[in-house]
């Protein structure tokens, strides 16, 4: 092969690599973790979820709009010891349509495109 050959032969194989990743590796816009940067609504959505997953898991929007409910679990103590300050995430949640948090809100406007 001469050298323009053995550079077409590598960049058709490249091509294909890189096609055949982004085809089977790539995750459905579904798929992508919502940031949930408050650790205490990222536990409460988790127990919500499932009682078998970790408290820190990480959470798609997929899973987000399953949820349909988001209440605290426990006495007023437990519950004050969790409070939660940002809601960030919770945009996702597009089929809640019952939600009791304890906290320190300062911001609501994640929950503004709510309409259930």
């Amino acid at each position: 092969m001469n050298i323009c050959e053995n550079l077409i032969t590598k960049l058709m194989m490249f091509c294909l690599i890189v096609g055949v990743v982004l085809l089977s590796g790539a995750p459905p816009v579904s798929a992508a973790n919502v940031n949930i940067p408050d650790a205490n609504l990222r536990a409460a959505i988790n127990a919500a979820l499932g009682a078998n997953r970790a408290w820190n898991a990480a959470v798609t929007e997929a899973e987000m709009k399953t949820l349909t409910s988001l209440k605290p679990k426990g006495t007023i103590a437990s519950v004050e010891a969790t409070w939660i300050s940002n809601l960030t995430g919770l945009e996702k949640a597009t089929n809640l349509t019952t939600l009791g948090l304890w906290g320190n809100f300062t911001d609501i406007s994640a929950l503004s495109g709510l309409t259930n």
